[in-house]
């Protein structure tokens, strides 16, 4: 196995596909919100990832301890969800929450906070306090004092609507609570939507990163300031 640990300057790119360009309308959906340029750009990431494994992030975070005034609706509840709720909510396909992934998130230590409107779960955020999985056999990992947040998901009908923003400051309580003081996260560049909502939330660009998981080869590249709040992606050694 070809692998490669770069942590020295090197041009910085990476991309995470979560919803790949794959029709005309979705570029010309993008494109109307976004621009033409914009849209382009995450086309051609998003292939990239998806035929080289090759992906260019912003790092961002934010202290825990600054909080923007929330801006929900009175019928909106924010919460950590409990084991049963978890399990009861995976078995909506439209939630994207698969039991044996909730099941190995919780054994990890991890939590979900969620966005509960007239009894429907309409968003949702886990957060890791160690290393968590990402994507194709890749891990994540974080300074010890931080909370890393991932695998986001709103309905369609609600975004918009600030809910991940605010799931994001309510967690601060949860993650607080546990010692963390630092939230740390990665957008891929191409995700304008989302950086939108750190932004609104308090978050700021640390640095970038980038990596390349294609069959047998792999590398990753960190800047400074991704390097400074312990972020990397790495890839485990196959167990023997």
């Amino acid at each position: 196995m070809v692998y490669l640990q770069l942590n020295t300057a090197a041009f910085a790119v990476l991309v995470v596909a979560t919803k790949p360009m794959t029709r005309f309308t979705d570029f010309r959906e993008a494109a109307g919100r976004w621009g033409y340029i914009r849209a382009i750009y995450a086309l051609v990431m998003t292939r990239l990832y998806r035929h080289l494994g090759f992906g260019f992030c912003r790092v961002t975070g934010r202290p825990l301890a600054i909080r923007p005034i929330l801006t929900a609706p009175r019928n909106r509840e924010y919460k950590t969800l409990t084991e049963a709720e978890l399990l009861g909510f995976s078995r909506d396909p439209d939630l994207d929450m698969m039991e044996d992934l909730v099941r190995a998130a919780l054994k990890r230590g991890d939590v979900c906070v969620g966005a509960i409107q007239n009894g429907v779960l309409i968003g949702y955020s886990w957060y890791a306090f160690e290393a968590a999985p990402h994507l194709d056999g890749l891990w994540v990992a974080v300074a010890r004092e931080a909370r890393y947040g991932y695998k986001s998901f709103v309905r369609p009908e609600f975004r918009g609507d600030h809910v991940a923003t605010d799931i994001s400051i309510f967690s601060d309580d949860v993650c607080m609570k546990k010692g963390k003081t630092f939230a740390l996260g990665f957008i891929d560049t191409h995700n304008f939507a989302s950086y939108r909502a750190a932004r609104r939330a308090g978050a700021r660009t640390l640095g970038y990163a980038c990596y390349l998981n294609c069959g047998r080869i792999f590398f990753s590249w960190h800047s400074s300031g991704a390097r400074k709040h312990g972020f990397r992606f790495y890839k485990p050694e196959p167990r023997r």
